[in-house]
This record gives C-alpha cells, structure tokens and sequence, in this order.
C-alpha cells in the first residue's frame, strides 16, 4: 500500500481526503486564556515593539509577533485577525486599533517578520535538520500510538509550533504525516507476518472462506463465538477455542506490538469485512489475522474459564438445594428419632438410676422396637452436611461429562505448588472420564475436594 493509498483510506475513515480548512488560521473567536497566552506581551517584547516610531508600525509588529506564536506562521495580510485580536492587542499597547489597516499596505511588514524570526529563533522547514528532527519525532509517535492520520497532523502542527518552526505548507505537511503512518502500520505488519510460515499462512487464510453448512466465514464465526454458559454452549465453546488455537501461529511478535497498535490491528479484525481483510496486501491481511488469533485465543480460554466457572456454580447450587430438599423430607422422622434417643441419653445421664438398673429403665422408658427404629432411622437418613451434598454433586456427573471430556483435551492447566492438588483431581477425571457416572469409590478421596 503507497502512502497515497495510505492517506485515501484514512480520509475514507476520517472524512477527509486533504488538510483540515482550518490548518494556520484563526478560530472565529480566542478565550480569554488562549488572548492570554499568545497576545500577553513582557518587557523584552515590548521593548521590541517599542523601537517602532509609528504607533501603526508598533501594533502590525505585536500583532504579528502573537500570530506566529498562535498560528505557527505569519499572515501574508496582517490584518486579516479576528477583530477581537486586534482590539485586544491595541489596548495591550495603548493604541488605536485602526492602524492595523495602514500597516498591511506598508512593506514594513516584512522586515518585522525576518526580525521576529531572528530575535525568537524561528526556524523555516526548509531549513537543514527541521524535517530530519520531525520525522523522527514523528516516526517515534506513529509507531507507540498508532494515532489517524488527522490526529497525528494536529500533533505535528503543535510539535512545530512548540519548536518553534515556521509551518510549511498544508499540502506538505499531510503527505509527510501519511508517509510516517504508512510505515509505522507496515513496520507493524512486517513485524509479525514474518514469522509465520508459509503453512500458518494458509491455515490463516482459510478462515476468509466461508464455513461448511453455514452462509459465513470462519473469521465471522470466530469473532462473536458462543455467549450460553450451558453444557452444549461449553461444548460450543471449546470447539471455538480449539480452532482459535489451530489457527493461532506458534510464534507471533504480537506481544512486541506497541498495545495502540496491536488494538488498531484488532479493530480492522473485528470489524472489516472478510472481503475487506483478502483486499488487503499480503503483510497487513497476514498480521491482522495473526493478531486476531493470537489475542483471540487468550479471550476464547478466559470465557470458556468464565463459562466453566458459571456451569460449576450452578451445579453446585442445585446439589445444595436437593440436599436442602431431602432435609426438609426427612426432617419429621429425624426429628421423632431425636426425641427417642434424647429420652434415652437423658436416662444414661440420670444419677439416681443405678447401672446395673440403666438397661431396663431405658427400654421401660422408650421402648425396644422404638429404640430399634430410632437408631434405624439415622442411620439410614443422617449424615454430615458435606458428605450429602458430595454424593448429590456426583449424581450431577452425566451433565459435566458431555464437555469433560473435550476440556481435558483442550485446556492445560498449571499452578503454583499451593494449588497442585488441584491439578491432582484433575489427573484423577483424566482417568476416569471414560465413565458414564461417578461413585464417591471411584474419586481419590485424599485430597481435600471442598478446595
């Protein structure tokens, strides 16, 4: 792409296909700040000013001298500043503000110029080293903050005005700045396309095509992906990580990438049109892709680990909410065993009843086959909170299984020493995913699984 053609296609984005109008003119109307700022004039500028015998003379030098240092350049017609300057400036200087129309005739105006340019230190761009110094002032800007053409011209603008360079010409300007985001966007793809291969190349193009069975491409797939935290949408969901990981290039330089760059790179992925993207030269369509994948990989594993996250919650909160549920159930006849075994224990307690007489006192007070079926009850219905809900959490398997066992075969887990029985359990479901549904006998019960 030619840095002609880089400029038309920012002026498509931007709205425009030359220099902004307002390039080295005044605003309608300056703030009070800005009046301040740029027309303030202190005593080595009004000493300057002061060497004028003509009161006409001493308003066309100030007003031009606060020009330059607004615009960045001078006014072939000084007297063509709004009219608030030009008041604003006599009454700086005590003068009459009518006079600025007899200096514009005079050839005055000129001498003051080179004299302003001599005594302030303004430089003209044609001047050796100024365009040398902009470029790479400019080269340094484009590459870190992939900033538009329009964005990086206004810079330029103030980056000149602030060195003190008289501004060149409008038309001048813009093709230098759209020669430096030129090559800093081909810097950027050059960067990453060559390291991948020709190969990776191919894989990437591929996703331009569009998908068996469906009316988009796989790029246009790839770019939304699936949004339902269920066990089909995780299944979804892995597949679409697994083909972001086929597609990603082993090595990419895309952590080299300035992040302005890399997130304009990812804009272009993200929102042109596949067309678009096989319209492009071959390092731009090869690194957009590139960066798409890669980034697109890390997204893909972080809402598949959110999808996950969101699954395992809510099979936990149902496990926990059947476990309430068989509490309340059974809660009359644990209750009716309770106050049998505490009638009984309060006879084991009773001081005045005899051991040898504790036995018969017992089975008088409660009674045998009462007893018995106090005992039976608990045993068959009461257990530790954590073991019930363990056991109804395991009945859950069927629902994990249909992804289990795609997210062991996609997903590779690390950790730190501190979560390594996490990675243990997870070596154990390795091992038993071939199961259809799960007992706690076939889960390694020595590791803590409440972690």
């Amino acid at each position: 792409m030619t840095p002609a053609e880089v400029i038309a296609l920012e002026a498509a984005r931007y709205g425009r296909r030359r220099p902004p109008e307002d390039y080295g003119r005044f605003a309608e109307r300056l703030s009070t700040d800005e009046l301040a700022e740029f027309f303030f004039f202190d005593e080595r500028d009004r000493e300057l000013i002061g060497n004028r015998r003509r009161e006409s003379n001493r308003l066309g030098f100030a007003v031009q001298l606060g020009t330059v240092r607004y615009l960045g350049r001078f006014l072939k017609d000084p007297c063509r500043v709004p009219e608030q300057v030009a008041g604003w400036v006599a009454h700086e200087l005590g003068v009459d503000p009518s006079g600025l129309g007899a200096y514009a005739q005079g050839e005055a105006r000129w001498d003051h110029q080179a004299e302003i340019r001599r005594e302030y230190g303004y430089r003209e761009f044609n001047q050796p080293d100024v365009e040398r110094e902009l470029v790479s002032w400019l080269d340094a800007r484009a590459w870190v903050s992939a900033e538009s053409h329009r964005a990086l011209f206004d810079r330029s603008v103030d980056h000149l005005i602030a060195a003190k360079v008289l501004l060149p010409g409008a038309s001048v300007l813009w093709r230098l700045v759209g020669t430096v985001c030129h090559r800093a966007a081909e810097r950027g793809y050059e960067l990453i396309a060559r390291g991948v291969t020709a190969e990776e190349r191919r894989s990437l193009e591929r996703a331009l095509r569009v998908r068996e069975g469906s009316s988009e491409t796989q790029l246009e797939w790839l770019r939304h992906g699936p949004v339902k935290p269920t066990a089909d949408g995780m299944v979804l969901s892995l597949g679409w990580f697994k083909e972001l990981q086929v597609l990603s290039p082993a090595v990419t330089a895309v952590d080299e990438l300035p992040a302005a760059r890399l997130r304009a790179l990812l804009v272009d992925a993200r929102t042109a049109r596949a067309q678009q993207i096989a319209q492009m030269s071959d390092a731009r369509r090869v690194a957009t892709l590139t960066a798409f994948a890669a980034i697109g990989e890390m997204r893909a594993q972080d809402q598949t680990l959110d999808h996950l996250d969101v699954i395992l919650a809510e099979i936990d909160g149902r496990a926990a909410a059947r476990e309430r549920k068989r509490r309340l159930e059974i809660a009359g006849l644990i209750d009716q065993a309770g106050v049998r075994l505490a009638d009984a224990c309060a006879l084991v307690l009773d001081e005045s009843i005899n051991d040898a007489d504790l036995r018969d006192a017992i089975l008088a007070r409660v009674g045998r086959g009462r007893l018995e079926e106090a005992i039976s009850q608990l045993r068959e219905h009461a257990r530790p909170v954590e073991e019930g809900h363990r056991e109804r959490l395991l009945g859950s398997y069927g629902t994990v299984r249909r992804f289990l066992p795609l997210l062991l075969d996609t997903l590779h887990f690390q950790a730190t020493d501190a979560g390594e029985h996490v990675l243990e359990a997870i070596r154990a479901l390795r091992e038993i995913d071939s199961k259809h549904s799960l007992t706690e006998a076939d889960v390694p019960m020595g590791m803590d699984l409440r972690e």
